[in-house]
């Protein structure tokens, strides 16, 4: 969230946390996880920029046990989003933002993250009263191999090599970039380890 946090505050977006204590572990990428809310509280922010007000953001986080499930919910007071739109919301270049703003990626490449990593995610919503994002994911524990690890080991750095990156909302760019800056494994929630891009032999990416 933070960000953008700086961006949320010059639009006059209230921002509301509902975050559960001690969630448990998951064994995932935080790099993707982290894409996944940027695009999301971008799209949401994106949407409540074409409203005059109240704009209020909220941000869920819930544990069912019984389901073995970790539940986050991004809602926001946004225009919603039309019937016919939210049937083919997560397919390649669907879109809700005007002509010229947005490429229609980013929801179907978080359905691919939070697939990837055996969730689901879907929206709720209904014209003029605003919309929910709802990401479900399971819990699950490190493989074996992976808990006996000592821990990754420090690559050696990689040079003469180069990455470009390219998108049309500056909070998602600065996330890519972050992501593709962080190379090695490294550690996330819990001990988690994230991966960030692999160079290519003999190419620039």
């Amino acid at each position: 969230m933070e960000l953008l946090a700086y961006p949320l505050r010059v639009d006059n977006v209230e921002v509301q946390l509902d975050l559960t204590e001690a969630l448990p572990v998951l064994w995932a990428d935080p790099h993707q996880l982290h894409q996944v809310v940027v695009n999301l509280v971008s799209n949401a922010h994106d949407a409540m920029c074409q409203i005059a007000g109240p704009r209020r953001l909220s941000v869920r986080t819930r544990h069912d046990p019984r389901q073995g499930r970790i539940r986050l919910e991004i809602a926001d007071t946004g225009p919603g989003i039309p019937p016919e739109v939210q049937r083919r919301l997560f397919e390649p270049f669907v879109t809700t933002k005007p002509a010229g703003k947005g490429t229609g990626l980013g929801l179907a490449l978080c359905r691919g993250i939070v697939e990837g990593h055996g969730g689901s995610i879907r929206a709720e919503s209904r014209t003029g009263q605003g919309a929910i994002f709802v990401v479900e994911l399971p819990v699950q524990a490190p493989p074996e191999e992976e808990r006996q690890s000592a821990g990754p080991e420090a690559e050696p750095a990689i040079k003469g090599r180069r990455i470009l990156v390219v998108d049309d909302e500056p909070e998602v760019a600065g996330t890519l970039a972050e992501c593709a800056h962080r190379r090695r494994p490294s550690g996330g929630h819990g001990g988690q380890r994230g991966y960030g891009p692999r160079p290519v032999p003999g190419a620039d990416v």
